[in-house]
C-alpha cells in the first residue's frame, strides 16, 4: 500500500549529523544514487549553472579541512561534496547559451531567444544578482540529496561554516575550479552517525508550530483574522 507520508517522515527524522563513524564508507552505487539525484534536480528556467566536486578522504580534503574549522563530522564523513556555483559573467556568456542549445531543438531556435529575453527581463525587474540566484540553486540539489540519502539510511551534514576564499583559492590550486568563473556556495558530508557520541545531534529537533509556519489563505475571512492579530 502506498505510504503517503514516507518522505515526510524522511524528512522529519532526518538530522543533521555532526559526528560520523570514521571508518565507515558509502558504496559507489549508493553515492552514485545521490549525486543523480543532484544531477535531476530543478533548475530555475533550465540553467545549468552550478556543478559539484565529490571529495573523498584524502590529500585534498586534508588541504580543505582548516577552512572548513576542523568540524569533526567534516573530517570523518565517508564522502563530502562541494556544491559549485556560477558567477555572473560565466552565467550570461557560457552557461546560459549551453543549457538552451541542449534542451531546445534547433528548429525552435526562436524560443531560444525568447528565454534569453524572459530570464533577463525577469532578472531586471526583480533586482535579482545572478551570482546570488546561482547559488540559491545549489540549495535545491542540498535538500534532494539530504532527501535521497535518507531513504538509502547515510547521514548527512550541511556546511556552511566555512572560509570561501580560502577554499576557492585552494580548489583552483588543485585545478578544480576557475575563480574566474566559480565560486563555492554550500557543502555537504555524508556517512553514518556515530551514536555513541553524545554531541552527534547537538540538541533534539524543533521547528516552528505548524500553525503560525503554514497559513492556508480562504478568503477575506482568514486575511482579515490575520490582520486583527
Amino acid at each position: 500500500m502506498f505510504n503517503k507520508t514516507y518522505v515526510l517522515d524522511l524528512i522529519k527524522n532526518r538530522r543533521a549529523t555532526k559526528r560520523m563513524l570514521p571508518n565507515y564508507t558509502i558504496s559507489d552505487e549508493d553515492l552514485r544514487v545521490i549525486t543523480e539525484s543532484m544531477r535531476w534536480t530543478s533548475m530555475s528556467y533550465g540553467v545549468w549553472s552550478y556543478r559539484i566536486l565529490v571529495v573523498p578522504k584524502g590529500e585534498l580534503r586534508d588541504a580543505l579541512t582548516p577552512a572548513f574549522m576542523h568540524q569533526p563530522s567534516f573530517i570523518n564523513s565517508s564522502h563530502v561534496i562541494l556544491l559549485i556555483s556560477s558567477k555572473e559573467e560565466f552565467i550570461r556568456n557560457q552557461q546560459m547559451a549551453y543549457s538552451f542549445d541542449h534542451a531546445i531543438p534547433e528548429h525552435a531556435a526562436s524560443v531560444r531567444q525568447d528565454r534569453f529575453k524572459a530570464v533577463f527581463n525577469n532578472w531586471e525587474m526583480n533586482q535579482v544578482v545572478p551570482e546570488e540566484w546561482s547559488s540559491k540553486q545549489t540549495y535545491i540539489a542540498l535538500g534532494s540529496a539530504m532527501i535521497t540519502a535518507a531513504h538509502l539510511g547515510i547521514d548527512s551534514a550541511p556546511y556552511e561554516g566555512f572560509n570561501r576564499f580560502e577554499i576557492d583559492q585552494i580548489l583552483e590550486e588543485y585545478h578544480l575550479i576557475d575563480q574566474k568563473n566559480e565560486r563555492l556556495s554550500v557543502a555537504i558530508g555524508f556517512g553514518k552517525a556515530d551514536l555513541n557520541d553524545k554531541m552527534v545531534h547537538f540538541f533534539d529537533k524543533t521547528r516552528m508550530d505548524e500553525d503560525k509556519f503554514t497559513i492556508f489563505v480562504q478568503g477575506n475571512d482568514t486575511i482579515n483574522s490575520r490582520i486583527k492579530k
